[in-house]
């Protein structure tokens, strides 16, 4: 049973005894404000502990999902991985469900593969190169710093690249708490980075990719990182994003369009009014698939899709949310809109199983993924790709 502890924080007083006592009709309104503020205390006390409860039963809920899937997982999936993976339809249910933490490292790895045939020691070869690359841009800095001329902290001059990368691991998943500077995960983080940095330097360090690596860690050692991300940003469409190569990004970013229009017409004339393009706010969702906006499960969720469908479910999550979202943008105008879009997720909230971040309401996993799987992916009769391979 609920007790408030309202009557323990606001108590009423009277006058002291050296000044005159109140008048009567004054003692009353004072009452009738006090009882008013005890009731308003009382709700937004039983509202916490109503919040708490759903949150628990929530956080019950996921352990009992887990334990059932991950027994599933390995012993109906995992041991016939070349057979099943998510060719039958109760795998492919599975995989929509979200992947058990315990075996997500594995069928990440397993899923994407390693067509780029990298192994740890070419992953410990470009750490080596790329910790003599940063050791020599610190001395530069520390010495440059020693002649008085102000740099930023742990940022390499002249090398925006790597001020891009250390700003953008100082935000990445920052209620954790791990990946920030003296985090446990802090350099596997910036050597992982680092390293692909070193080993694609046409690519270098693509803003934002510190959270797809960072989730990865999550999952495995850094080796494994290295390889998984690699072989993620090999695939043509994030390889893209990445460089970029503007004149591919024009054939995703028209495709969407396609896409956008038939499912949401109304948003997408909205858009076209305002002059907002896709370019604004595409490029960020499709590298991290909205790792920066959603409570972590619910991101590794969508990661688990996207490694069942590829490509096109990024566009797919992306409209998702648009759809989520459409009540309030069709209200804003193009510099709101933007805002609303590129907004990253609340300190405190992207760890809680059922706190979502700003601009996705609580307890709203379940909307966006029910959202997602109303998104249409055909148009006139073409698929994906083959609006895509029109463009």
């Amino acid at each position: 049973e609920f007790t408030s502890a309202a009557t323990t924080v606001i108590v009423l007083e009277q006058r002291p005894k050296n000044l005159p006592p109140k008048p009567l009709a004054e003692q009353q309104r004072h009452r009738v404000q006090y009882e008013a503020m005890l009731r308003e205390i009382q709700k937004q006390e039983e509202r916490a502990c109503e919040r708490r409860r759903r949150l628990e039963e929530e956080r019950c809920r996921r352990e009992e999902v887990a334990t059932r899937t991950t027994a599933l997982w390995s012993r109906g999936v995992l041991p016939r991985w070349q057979e099943v993976q998510c060719k039958s339809r109760k795998v492919r249910s599975l995989w929509w469900e979200g992947i058990p933490p315990s075996v997500r490292g594995w069928v990440w790895q397993h899923s994407i593969g390693n067509q780029l045939n990298i192994t740890p020691e070419l992953y410990e070869i470009f750490l080596a190169r790329y910790g003599f690359h940063f050791r020599g841009i610190n001395a530069l800095s520390q010495k440059l710093q020693g002649k008085k001329i102000r740099l930023g902290a742990s940022v390499a001059p002249g090398n925006p690249q790597l001020e891009a990368m250390t700003l953008d691991i100082l935000s990445t998943f920052p209620d954790l708490h791990i990946f920030q500077k003296g985090g446990p995960y802090h350099d596997s983080l910036r050597n992982v980075l680092g390293a692909y940095a070193t080993y694609r330097p046409d690519v270098g360090y693509a803003p934002m990719t510190s959270w797809l690596a960072a989730m990865l860690l999550l999952y495995m050692d850094a080796v494994e990182a290295f390889v998984v991300l690699a072989n993620i940003l090999n695939q043509p469409c994030m390889l893209a994003f990445a460089l970029p190569r503007p004149n591919q990004v024009k054939r995703y970013l028209a495709t969407f369009d396609v896409f956008f229009e038939e499912n949401l017409p109304g948003l997408f004339a909205h858009f076209k009014k305002i002059g907002l393009l896709p370019d604004v706010y595409l490029g960020d969702w499709v590298l991290v698939l909205l790792a920066h906006v959603l409570p972590l499960e619910c991101a590794c969720r969508a990661r688990d899709v996207w490694f069942r469908d590829g490509e096109e479910f990024a566009f797919r999550a992306a409209l998702g949310r648009l759809s989520l979202l459409a009540d309030s943008l069709l209200t804003l105008d193009k510099e709101g809109a933007a805002a609303l879009l590129l907004a990253r997720s609340s300190p405190a909230a992207s760890s809680s199983v059922a706190a979502a971040p700003f601009p996705i309401p609580a307890t709203q996993e379940e909307a966006l993924f029910s959202a997602i799987a109303g998104v249409r992916m055909v148009s006139r009769r073409r698929s994906w790709a083959q609006v895509l391979a029109l463009q």
